[in-house]
């Protein structure tokens, strides 16, 4: 897989350095540039051609909407995908949205998930909390009422369910999930389908963009030789024989 080009906008050094060391651990991802305003923002996305541009919803001279502004009138449609880190949601971050950001994370979002947000919006994905950003219209302004928490709607599901969903965000098969919950297949697929209709969810894809929005995780792997006493939460079921 090609490398994904990243370019960095913030206006305080030490941060961005920081961000730029922990991405260049990854080796799919290439930081192409650091950029400490606007103005160097737009010039060295024109010259290096980022895929995923990650900008600090807290800097002055990179501030995220006029930045949007000038690189909606430098590329029009073809702006990069803009990323912007944030301490908590704000209406300014709801109209950079209006203005092209395809995504919004949290600044306490582990390592892992902002690698996970930059992989997904490389790949076409947008990314926003679903508590704090509508569809984006002309004029358009946050709800006044504070919007239903996503997170609640996990209350709604089965055991099962929650359990067909937690294989899902670990990228699991409808096959590989009917063998590691002995179910059929049939079975996985209607909870699969009534999850989604619950969390009120299109399909797979973003059940695994919603997951990561409420900070559920995936678990780490069961061990094949667990520990002497293990939680019952930690022992994955096992099948003897394949049921159908």
């Amino acid at each position: 897989m090609s490398d994904i080009r990243v370019l960095v906008a913030d206006d305080r050094t030490i941060t961005r350095h920081g961000l730029v060391a922990t991405l260049r651990e990854y080796a799919d991802f290439e930081v192409v540039g650091e950029a400490a305003d606007v103005a160097d923002t737009v010039r060295k996305t024109e010259m290096l051609r980022p895929n995923v541009i990650i900008v600090n919803g807290a800097a002055e001279r990179a501030e995220p909407n006029e930045l949007m502004r000038a690189l909606s009138r430098t590329f029009g449609n073809g702006i990069p995908a803009v990323l912007i880190l944030v301490d908590a949601p704000e209406a300014r971050f709801f109209r950079a949205q209006h203005e092209g950001a395809r995504g919004l994370l949290l600044k306490q979002s582990s390592t892992d998930h902002l690698c996970t947000a930059i992989r997904m919006m490389a790949a076409g994905y947008s990314l926003f909390l679903a508590s704090s950003f509508g569809p984006a219209a002309s004029g358009e302004q946050p709800p006044a009422e504070p919007p239903e928490d996503p997170a609640s709607r996990l209350s709604a599901l089965t055991p099962r369910e929650f359990d067909v969903l937690r294989q899902i965000v670990r990228g699991y098969t409808n096959a590989e999930i009917s063998r590691r919950l002995c179910l059929s297949e049939g079975t996985v697929k209607s909870h699969i389908q009534h999850m989604l209709t619950k969390l009120q969810l299109r399909n797979r894809v973003h059940a695994v963009i919603y997951a990561f929005e409420i900070g559920l995780t995936p678990d780490p792997e069961p061990l094949d030789d667990p520990s002497p006493n293990p939680q019952p939460d930690q022992i994955e079921p096992r099948c003897l024989a394949p049921r159908g």
